[in-house]
């Protein structure tokens, strides 16, 4: 599978050009078809105040506040400037100083970033190492809260609700509305800085940082590969216990499947368009689509859109009661694509079907 979803990431980025980062954003997860917000934390230092702006999130609200998810590692520190609602406190207690450990210092944006914790955060110190990522605390008195909590932990999760009181009364938003926070200081977002995304993807890469001359496996050149995936989306082998790797040691998984830099990057690629295009259900079981191309598309002559188009249109009809009659349809119209095809047949796809507590897919595949 992994081959796959390399084609397809690689075929993404050479039809659409995204820029590295875009082609990572994830969907937004939504549980009904109810409006939704993003919210913009805007730290104003002009005017030494907390301005929210709620946004009605659409189709390109992922891509605009480069939606990606948390930082890979259950017990990483966070600092992605843009989070779920599950994640507010990050933005109201460890983002800053996260980011600020990062930064160049070099960028003109650090000295902002620097200024808003001074005036918008409160040191509690740190009583145990735990403790250290709560250091910082937003002020609630910038939103008419008030500190109450000494236990750092506890004082963010107090401030969090203070925070979305504020909200609902500021933004004239609900809670429940919102979907997405994301950080700007004086209007300036922190995603959209150049210093963020190179941030961004330093941190993605960052499984090269031990890298050592090989021929990667999906594209047979020799190049600098990394054997690990643990930070990949989905799981395609066994790399977290050791009696699966070559000669029992953790730095042989390389031997067992080696990815070049240019082909972990497609591999996001394609995780993420798969996420955000290919996601469905058969039965109420979750489900990813997973289009494997056979030949070299003439991209130039069908859009990827288009196929894209095509393959749901597919997949809906094997989802219909009257399979056979839509699908006879189905085939009549694609005649047009297997013409400029040259008369070959494109693609297959493979249903993935996704179960929870588990370490993998289980799949099915229909050939069209």
């Amino acid at each position: 599978m992994i081959k796959t979803i390399y084609a397809l990431g690689k075929n993404y980025l050479t039809a659409e050009n995204p820029s590295m980062i875009q082609s990572m954003t994830l969907p937004i997860a939504r549980s009904d078809d109810a409006i939704k917000y993003a919210v913009i934390v805007d730290f104003s230092l002009t005017e030494k105040r907390v301005r929210l702006t709620p946004k009605e999130i659409g189709e390109s609200t992922s891509s605009e506040l480069l939606w990606i998810g948390t930082v890979d590692g259950a017990a990483s520190p966070q600092w992605f400037g843009t989070v779920s609602i599950n994640n507010v406190e990050y933005l109201l207690s460890q983002t800053i100083t996260n980011l600020l450990d990062r930064w160049n210092q070099e960028d003109p944006y650090y000295s902002l970033l620097q200024e808003v914790q001074n005036v918008f955060f409160v040191d509690l110190g740190a009583e145990k190492k735990s403790e250290e990522r709560y250091r910082y605390v937003f002020n609630p008195a910038y939103v008419g809260g008030e500190l109450t909590e000494k236990s750092a932990k506890k004082a963010v999760k107090a401030v969090a609700k203070q925070f979305q009181t504020f909200m609902e009364k500021e933004a004239n938003v609900r809670a429940k509305d919102v979907l997405l926070y994301t950080l700007a200081i004086d209007g300036q977002l922190v995603v959209s800085q150049p210093e963020y995304e190179r941030l961004v993807i330093a941190q993605k890469l960052s499984v090269f940082e031990h890298a050592k001359k090989g021929v990667c496996a999906l594209t047979n050149e020799e190049s600098l590969v990394t054997g690990q995936t643990t930070k990949l989306k989905f799981n395609y082998y066994i790399n977290d216990k050791i009696n699966f790797a070559s000669d029992l040691e953790e730095k042989s998984f390389v031997k067992n499947l080696s990815i070049s830099k240019d082909a972990y990057q497609a591999i996001m690629a394609g995780e993420a368009y798969i996420l955000r295009h290919f996601n469905t259900r058969f039965s109420g079981l979750p489900c990813y689509i997973i289009p494997d191309f056979l030949y070299d598309v003439p991209f130039e002559n069908i859009p990827f859109e288009k196929i894209r188009e095509h393959i749901h249109r597919f997949v809906r009809t094997i989802k219909t009661v009257k399979v056979a009659e839509d699908l006879e349809q189905e085939i009549e119209d694609y005649k047009e694509y297997e013409y400029q095809m040259d008369n070959r047949q494109p693609y297959f796809v493979t249903f993935s079907f996704l179960h929870k507590n588990t370490v993998g897919f289980k799949s099915e595949q229909a050939v069209i």
